[in-house]
């Protein structure tokens, strides 16, 4: 009976085998639970941090951009626009920064770049004020009244009692013509949250002959083949346009020959 007794202690001893599958069950939970962890990892996370990438870039990326797309282009149209349409107010023989211009160019920059296109009938001057910062950087002054509006052909006034430009009736031509000074972007380079525009300008005789020169002071003649003007932009005076990036915004900072 004693041998009997020993042999069933023996058997009830087995099950210490148990605690081996605990562990192994416990480790396939600890491996399901990372395999899930690193789902989230590799597949959520990345994501989102993918976006805030993206917007970096969007704002930050170097390179070179195409000199015709849309916003390249009304960089440099906004500035001379309005019926003086010279380039020469931003192209001759000095170096010209925001604080050069004067407010008749500042006025018609926010006119025909935000007003009229918007058909605003009236805005404040504190409104006005805000738009002047989507064009031009930190520096530039601008008074009201001391705008010469005898100077260009405006489709607003001011009010100076309720401090607000009001719409008026008025229709205004352009007087820029082929004898105007043309100029032409070549090329575009980000770099740095800066922006420079690389601009050749040919200097038009603004008379009636159509003589095209590579100079301010019209000394160096180019040609007067209006037709053909787009082959000889490569001769023409060679200015570099710096813009800012503001908040997605690129907004003049200065002009000069290069």
């Amino acid at each position: 009976m004693a041998f009997y007794s020993s042999k069933s202690e023996k058997k009830s001893e087995k099950p210490k085998v148990e605690p081996f599958s605990t562990v192994l069950l416990i480790l396939v939970l600890l491996l399901a639970f990372y395999g899930v962890g690193y789902f989230i990892g590799t597949n959520l996370v990345p994501q989102e941090e993918k976006r805030v990438d993206d917007a970096s870039n969007q704002k930050k990326q170097d390179g070179t951009y195409d000199v015709e797309s849309p916003k390249i282009v009304r960089l440099l149209s906004n500035l001379v626009s309005g019926n003086s349409c010279q380039i020469e107010e931003f192209a001759n023989s000095q170096v010209i920064t925001v604080k050069d211009l004067s407010p008749e160019r500042i006025f018609q920059i926010v006119e025909y770049g935000s007003l009229l296109p918007s058909d605003v009938s009236e805005i404040s001057l504190e409104d006005f004020q805000k738009e002047i910062s989507h064009y031009l950087a930190d520096g530039y002054t601008f008074d009201p009244l001391k705008i010469d509006f005898s100077k260009i052909c405006s489709s607003y006034t001011y009010d100076f009692k309720n401090q607000v430009f009001k719409r008026e009736e008025k229709e205004c031509s352009s007087p820029c013509g082929v004898n105007e000074s043309q100029y032409q972007i070549t090329k575009a380079a980000y770099h740095d949250e800066v922006l420079t525009l690389t601009v050749r300008v040919l200097f038009g005789s603004s008379a009636e002959s159509t003589n095209y020169y590579k100079d301010y002071l019209r000394t160096e003649f180019v040609t007067n083949d209006i037709d053909q003007l787009d082959s000889y932009f490569s001769q023409g005076g060679e200015y570099i346009f710096t813009f800012k990036d503001d908040n997605n915004h690129f907004v003049f900072v200065s002009s000069k020959a290069k």
